[in-house]
């Protein structure tokens, strides 16, 4: 299990690997904020169902969460995998 850890964080540790994915997350993030507030409107004034909304809203919310936390999980993992194995 360590293995793989130490393999997925020397990917997300390269550099241009890191860059993109920030950028990406950065993107992504603007792109789901808009969305949310585009929903908003779209179901106050009636033109889509607001559980229809939520439904599609909230899995891509659940992906923008995924982006932000699975390099910090990768570190802090891989972190432990060095610390046990000392």
């Amino acid at each position: 299990m360590c293995l793989l850890l130490n393999l997925l964080f020397a990917i997300f540790n390269d550099r241009f690997f890191f860059q993109s994915f920030y950028y990406f997350a950065i993107i992504e993030d603007l792109i789901l904020r808009w969305s949310w507030a585009l929903g908003f409107y779209l179901t106050e004034n009636k033109y889509v169902n607001g559980e229809v909304m939520q439904s599609v809203l909230a899995p891509l919310e659940v992906f923008r969460y995924a982006t932000v936390v699975f390099p910090l999980f990768l570190t802090q993992a891989s972190l432990s995998c060095h610390i046990s194995a000392v």
